[in-house]
């Protein structure tokens, strides 16, 4: 067995693709269209379509109503659709931790009470301010 592990039966391929197979140009869904350069493409659009404050205060909110449901969260976004959030969560999760933020949240919800450091620091990082409201137990959010 270890003479067999040792030669191998098969040599391992090598992990480098052959320059014609690295340079074929991908497929974009949203234009129907080839993309030769997806570095540019993806600079493109990033810039067609930039967050303000707002929408980025409203999308943690409902963020935190609707964990991970891009789709219902884009409803809420009058030119944002669910490509758009997905790409947001995914460029802010370095930024903000999504997870500790919905347990804040969902502790809040059962009725212990926790201080607001997650949520806090998330909200102060889109430049926004936070309400809550002991009498009703609502967290509002205010630019």
């Amino acid at each position: 067995m270890r003479k067999r592990i040792e030669t191998g039966t098969i040599g391992v391929p090598d992990m480098l693709l052959e320059p014609e197979v690295r340079t074929v140009p991908g497929y974009d869904d949203t234009t129907n269209a080839l993309v030769l350069d997806s570095i540019e493409e993806e600079i493109i659009r990033s810039r067609e379509r930039p967050w303000s404050d707002l929408e980025k205060c409203i999308f943690l909110d409902k963020f935190l109503q609707y964990p991970k449901n891009f789709g219902k969260i884009a409803t809420f976004l009058q030119f944002k659709d669910a490509k758009d959030c997905v790409r947001f969560y995914y460029d802010s999760k370095k930024d903000l931790d999504y997870k500790a933020l919905l347990r804040e949240h969902q502790q809040r919800r059962r009725g212990l009470k926790l201080s607001w450091t997650e949520t806090t620091a998330a909200v102060e990082s889109f430049t926004c301010a936070m309400a809550y409201d002991e009498e009703d137990q609502e967290l509002s959010f205010a630019l």
